[in-house]
């Protein structure tokens, strides 16, 4: 190569792309400007390619070739000088001019690369932007030009095998499956798309990415011949239509050929070009419609007359295997559709789905005919298509049965590895989802164990890369999966498939980094996160790469994670994905339940906020509804539908809906949950959980007797998991705190015992003093000591020391977190009893009280919500005021009293709460206004109640017996009192007299 200074001028740009530049510069030896093209970046690639392009134009001497004169280093540059054209590219040129101009010109160019193939060289690289055509005297003038990827017979460099050399939308289906032999009717093809081009200015190819073209192009998907008939005259439709023929056999052999065709249609001669009649049209459309083509008529297109005939010959292995060939080839021309739908904008991909597995049906039905070795061939294929259709355990089977068929390749064991390790790594993501973090360890340890005996009989046969995601999901080799994610250009589907693997690897990891190190796991989330997206970029429509953004959202969810915010724009674009992913694939089971996972994790999230979270649950709900009937085993799916449904069932309760449904539904999917991992103390928790609202629940509709059943279910299941870790302080406060509520109930119905108080109490006091900084042992402490104040309160003893001890508890807590927002209302809650249990007394320090709960409880309530939360709490608190006061200063404070307390405003857990208060309210006005009307909207309220169905709540039963006294209704007060007493012997069957002076109960 010429190393010598150049003699001219210093150049002038002219074009830059993306290697290489253009510079104008003036020679003085030619005595003209010439065109010197310099490389951007001296990459041995780069270099070589350009001395290619210098000694290949150089050997090629035509009118229609560029001129090279010299080649060579300047400025540390590699440089070719050759002749500078003043053109444009051939399409552009040739916009407007007539047909006759239009293949004038065209045929300048074959003429060039008709030489070039003559001698031996094949362009690989033809397209517009490499034929320049300027304007000379006598007219436009064609320069065929860039030959950095020619080929010359003979030449093995600058290929390999796999990998696509040329332009997308101009590669022939060889080029673009990367393989080897190219030859001169890849050239062919190409010019085909630029004669296509100049007279529809369009490409024959409808995919809107280079990669889509590409892989478009590898499976014979191009224009239609009715869409080209369109555009172009009879006999040119016949000459496109030969150039861009899918089998390299069936194109013109050299562009000199095409030459004479081209001449002959101008001249108005016989074309070599076939004519396109029905069989002709038949051919191509099988092979756009191979599962068709291979079930009825189309299967007489795939081959000629006598090739049609030993296909259904299946006498002898030989044909059996030319059958199998023709199998395969469908396969992977539907495969390759498939790429290429996966590359366009997100779109339902139902259809295309359902026409690959009608190919796989007809495929199956084949195969039964042919013998074993060519059905093995077949089975490897068809594993393929599953695999990319997503149906991981369909081609792990079908892999495996090619493999024991005797098929025991690289591609097969590649294929039957990279199955399992698909499964392997969504099997781990799920546990990573709905499996305790301390159980996810030993699992993934047996998984591992299974995955290694699985993976056995494949090891020695696998490619490079395989072999490496093996070792990495194996952990033999460790701190690699991110950077090798991060390093991978999703160019092509080999890589896309790579990325996803590692992926899920990674995902899976992060789920068990939450346990350990948040802020790394964040990161890692992130990192994957950002190589999904660029994936997506390319596969837009990869129902799989969009699920793998979903399951980093949802492993985002973990509780673990107190750091996550799903409202931050990164955790609503990974959510998002989600939705996009079920747009292409609706039915996808894992897609609905990493979705119907983040919904009720983020409900929870807003529930503890005091933001609306009711539409999360009920989506969670009818996705994990869905993806239980695609897929019964699904694990995330049961537990997010179970936990869903149980906080869809709380929510209920407190909107007076009915709640049973929900909540007994959420028991029978938890339990089969928990016959899926028996240790797993999540799940049991939940299921304590659940019955302790079943109590609830009951209680709150009167039911005292059946709550106090379900909360005993509640304690067996909260002393199982406490029993399974006995450290961890949730469960073991959990199972004390339980006992608290069955204790209440009992006390509802005059039942206590003295010793489980105290041994509660101890409990509770020595994991506060382990923890002191632990907030919920503090509320179950003051709700022991509350619960007691009551109990003592219906039995005429003093309440007021029990209530003190209860009000310091809840200060110690509000002393380190004073924005703890159920230890302000249970402080709210003592403070309005001490002042309720000490009527008629009157005080300062009970009126500070008085008010200081009043204060709590209009500060918490929500003012967009639909229903008070703590209205009947604050009417209670007004009508023990207005007992204090004298009868004429009593109605007002009543009178807000009873608007405040109306069933109608109020949450339905208050219920109880609300009609003890009214009664309470209409008996003091009883007292003051005799004829109030609303002392008999009250009457009529609670009678209703007791007349349809008596309730089991014995305070409220006393409250109705002790109205009905104040309205001389003796009768139904006797009744009622009765059976007040009946329910808890704390209440006094109560006279006329007792009435009167009965300090207002609970």
């Amino acid at each position: 190569m010429n190393t010598n200074p150049l003699d001219w001028e210093t150049g002038v740009p002219l074009a830059s792309g993306g290697s290489a530049e253009v510079v104008r510069a003036w020679c003085p030896s030619l005595g003209r400007d010439i065109a010197v093209k310099y490389l951007k970046a001296e990459d041995p690639g780069a270099i070589a390619r350009l001395v290619r392009e210098a000694e290949t134009q150089k050997g090629l001497e035509h009118p229609h070739i560029l001129r090279v004169h010299q080649t060579g280093v300047h400025l540390g540059r590699h440089y070719i000088a050759m002749d500078l054209v003043e053109g444009k590219p051939i399409d552009q040129a040739l916009e407007g001019a007539d047909q006759d101009a239009r293949l004038a010109v065209f045929e300048q160019v074959l003429a060039a690369v008709a030489l070039a193939h003559e001698r031996g060289v094949t362009h690989r690289d033809l397209k517009p932007a490499n034929i320049l055509v300027e304007e000379a005297d006598d007219g436009p003038h064609a320069w065929v030009m860039d030959f950095g990827l020619a080929r010359q017979a003979g030449d093995a460099t600058l290929t390999v095998t796999g990998h696509a050399i040329g332009t997308p939308g101009y590669m022939a289906p060889e080029q673009a499956r990367g393989e080897k032999h190219i030859d001169a009717r890849a050239d062919i093809f190409a010019l085909g798309v630029i004669l296509y081009r100049l007279f529809t200015g369009s490409l024959p190819f409808d995919a809107d990415t280079p990669v889509a073209m590409m892989l478009q192009a590898a499976s014979g998907d191009i224009a239609p011949i009715s869409g080209m008939r369109r555009h172009l005259p009879e006999g040119l439709v016949r000459i496109v239509a030969k150039c861009l023929e899918y089998r390299r056999t069936d194109r013109y052999d050299s562009a000199r050929k095409l030459l004479a065709d081209i001449h002959a249609f101008r001249t108005g001669q016989v074309l070599e070009a076939r004519r396109i009649g029905r069989l002709y049209s038949l051919q191509r459309w099988s092979r756009r419609n191979p599962a068709l083509a291979l079930t009825g008529l189309a299967a007489i297109a795939l081959v000629t007359a006598s090739a049609a005939a030993a296909l259904w010959s299946w006498q002898q292995s030989e044909r059996d295997l030319a059958t199998a060939r023709g199998l395969i080839a469908s396969a992977e021309r539907v495969r390759s559709d498939w790429y290429i739908d996966q590359m366009r904008p997100p779109h339902d991909q139902a259809e295309t789905r359902q026409q690959a597995l009608a190919t796989l049906d007809g495929l199956e039905r084949e195969t039964r005919r042919t013998g074993p070795h060519a059905s093995a061939e077949v089975h490897s294929a068809m594993a393929d298509l599953h695999y990319e259709l997503g149906d991981y355990a369909d081609a792990l089977k079908l892999a495996e049965s090619a493999w024991q068929a005797g098929l025991r390749q690289p591609a097969t064991a590649n294929r039957a590895t990279r199955s399992l390790l698909r499964q392997y790594n969504e099997a781990r993501i799920q546990r990573s989802l709905s499996v305790d973090p301390e159980l996810l360890p030993e699992l993934d340890h047996r998984a591992r164990s299974d995955l290694l005996s699985d993976l056995a009989p494949y090891r020695d046969h696998l490619p490079a890369e395989t072999d490496r995601l093996v070792r990495i999901s194996l952990g033999e080799r460790e701190g690699t999966a991110l950077e090798w994610i991060e390093g991978i250009e999703p160019a092509t589907p080999d890589d896309w498939d790579t990325l996803l693997i590692l992926a899920q690897h990674q995902t899976a990891e992060a789920g068990l980094e939450l346990m350990r190190e948040q802020e790394k796991a964040a990161a890692s989330i992130k990192r994957i996160d950002s190589a999904l997206a660029n994936l997506i970029d390319t596969a837009r429509s990869s129902a799989a790469a969009h699920l793998a953004r979903c399951q980093l959202a949802a492993v985002e969810a973990n509780p673990l994670n107190t750091a996550y915010d799903p409202d931050t724009p990164g955790s609503r674009e990974r959510i998002g994905h989600c939705g996009t992913g079920l747009a292409i694939r609706s039915e996808d089971a894992n897609l609905l339940a990493a979705k119907a996972y983040w919904l009720w994790q983020t409900a929870k999230r807003k529930l503890r906020a005091r933001e609306d979270y009711v539409h999360l649950l009920d989506e969670a709900i009818e996705l994990a509804g869905r993806a239980l009937k695609l897929a019964p085993d699904n694990h995330p799916a049961r537990l997010a539908l179970g936990t869903a449904l149980q906080l869809k069932g709380r929510w209920a309760m407190g909107e007076g809906q009915p709640e049973s449904e929900y909540l007994e539904r959420a028991l029978d999917v938890l339990q089969q949950a928990h016959e899926e991992f028996p240790g797993s103390v999540n799940i049991i928790n939940n299921l304590a959980v659940t019955w302790t609202t079943i109590a609830t629940s009951r209680n709150t509709r009167g039911n005292s007797i059946a709550g106090e059943a379900a909360h005993e279910e509640a304690i067996r299941w909260m002393q199982r998991a406490a029993a399974i870790r006995p450290d961890d302080r949730r469960l073991v406060h959990n199972a004390m705190a339980t006992e608290i509520f069955l204790m209440y109930d009992r006390q509802e119905r005059g039942l206590h015992r003295m010793s489980d108080h105290d041994r509660l109490d101890e409990g509770l006091e020595a994991l506060i003093e382990r923890y002191p900084d632990y907030a919920t042992p503090y509320n179950s402490l003051a709700l022991l000591w509350w619960g007691l104040a009551e109990f003592q309160q219906r039995g005429g003893e003093d309440p007021q020391p029990a209530l003190a001890r209860a009000e310091n508890v809840l200060r110690r807590l509000l002393a380190f977190d004073p924005d703890h927002e159920s230890g302000l209302v249970n402080l709210a809650g003592i403070l309005r009893h001490q002042y309720r249990f000490s009527t008629p007394v009157r005080s300062e320090r009970l009126e500070r009280a008085a008010d200081e709960a009043m204060a709590i409880y209009r500060r918490l309530e929500r003012p967009e919500a639909e229903r008070q939360e703590f209205g009947c709490l604050i009417a209670e608190i007004l009508a023990a005021r207005a007992h204090r006061q004298p009868p004429d200063q009593q109605s007002a404070l009543l009178t807000e009293a009873e608007r405040l307390s109306r069933t109608s405003d109020n949450i339905d857990w208050l219920k109880l709460e609300c009609l003890v208060t009214r009664a309470e309210i209409a008996i003091n006005m009883s007292r003051a206004v005799r004829d109030d009307p609303v002392i008999g909207r009250i009457w009529e309220e609670i009678a209703t109640i007791m007349a349809e169905r008596m309730p089991e709540n014995a305070a409220l039963i006393d409250a109705a017996a002790r109205l009905a006294w104040s309205l001389n209704k003796s009768d139904l007060a006797a009744e009622w009192s009765a059976q007040a007493a009946a329910g808890n012997p704390q209440f006094p069957i109560l006279s006329p007299a007792g009435a009167d002076s009965a300090v207002p109960t609970p």
